[in-house]
């Protein structure tokens, strides 16, 4: 048992360090006595000799307690569920529980369907990767004219990250239109194609591009085209409009105070989902109901600092791992998915939690 246990640890470190950078690729973000309950989680060990669902319990019930902003997690594998369930509060006012059905904001996880929307319209001759987006961007100015979609799409572009200039201004209420009538009056971080560096203004584009495209409002063509196609019933673009979302998490800070998604940009962020529909869009993903196989290749495929197409691709332990994090505001989420055996980890949180990737390594080396 002892021998067991070591070699879980040693195998953990190794996840951990896959998983670390997903730190990194967040859509933006966001510990006194009286927040203890924010701790990192690091320090939280799973025990060989229980279930999945015991230790997930004992983690996260050592983190946050039932009167806290919480988590939505969940687990299935080609067998079928393995873990469902929801801790914490959704709405501390209302003292509404979290469960798998609760709809959070996805921050930057959302990415993953803006690239696939593209996919879908190049798979189907609409547009090519390699197109100069300038053709379809009178207000470019002369220096953006030679970035790709595919630049775009793997974050090679140099255009500039609308969160890091921004960084302290009020950004409530703030548009596509707006953050690209501010990205244009600036030069390019870098020449393109020669850098990676993280734009969700980027994305933001493409989701004009989107519409541009189709002639396609993009919240109708998401419903459409991938929310509809995946059977996810639950899931929604958030837009100008304000849709209301019954039931949702709002977002606090590690404090308790409300700290919620306010602003109404659509493509680096911008969707709501659930627990249980991203199961069905993971299905979605591994039966290729929306692109099929070969195209949808070019998502997973690891170009400047192992990014694809709204996916960071990785290998741990010999198995490819596709994954995306996402924060802002109040909520962190996370989604890996281990192709070879169907393995998908979803996490939905509205807390600022920072150990969701930890948890995330730790459950997959206890189903390894």
């Amino acid at each position: 048992m002892l021998f067991k246990c070591f070699l879980f640890k040693i195998n953990l470190i190794k996840l951990l360090g896959v998983l670390s950078i997903l730190s990194l690729i967040v859509g933006c973000g966001g510990n006194d006595e009286k927040t203890q309950q924010f701790d990192d989680g690091k320090t939280q060990q799973f025990d060989d000799g229980v279930s999945l669902e015991e230790n997930v319990d004992n983690y996260i019930n050592a983190l946050i307690n039932s009167n806290s902003p919480g988590i939505a997690i969940g687990v299935i594998n080609q067998k079928g569920l393995l873990l469902s369930k929801g801790y914490g509060l959704a709405n501390i006012e209302k003292q509404t529980s979290i469960s798998a059905s609760t709809p959070f904001y996805l921050a930057s996880v959302s990415k993953q369907f803006f690239s696939m929307a593209i996919i879908s319209l190049e798979n189907q001759g609409y547009l090519s990767f390699d197109d100069n987006v300038s053709q379809y961007f009178s207000e470019f100015p002369n220096s953006w004219e030679n970035i790709t979609i595919h630049q775009l799409l793997s974050h090679q572009s140099g255009v500039p990250d609308y969160f890091g200039y921004l960084a302290g201004d009020d950004l409530t209420d703030i548009t596509n239109e707006q953050v690209l009538a501010w990205a244009v009056q600036k030069n390019l971080d870098f020449t393109p194609g020669s850098k990676f560096s993280y734009s969700n203004t980027g994305y933001i584009i493409l989701s004009m591009l989107i519409e541009r495209v189709s002639q396609t409002p993009i919240k109708t063509f998401m419903e459409n085209n991938i929310f509809g196609v995946a059977g996810m019933s639950n899931t929604l673009l958030y837009d100008e409009t304000k849709p209301d979302i019954p039931g949702r998490a709002i977002g606090y800070s590690k404090g308790g105070n409300l700290l919620d998604y306010n602003i109404l940009t659509t493509g680096g962020g911008g969707i709501f989902s659930t627990v249980e529909d991203l199961f069905l869009w993971s299905s979605a993903i591994d039966n290729y109901l929306i692109v099929d196989q070969s195209t949808f290749e070019s998502a997973i495929t690891p170009y400047r600092n192992n990014y694809g197409y709204g996916w960071l691709i990785s290998t741990s332990n010999n198995e490819r791992l596709i994954q995306h994090s996402g924060g802002l505001s109040g909520f962190r989420t996370l989604i890996v998915k281990q192709q070879s055996t169907g393995m998908t980890v979803v996490m939905l949180s509205n807390g600022e939690f920072n150990w969701l990737s930890d948890l995330s390594s730790k459950i997959l080396m206890f189903l390894k």
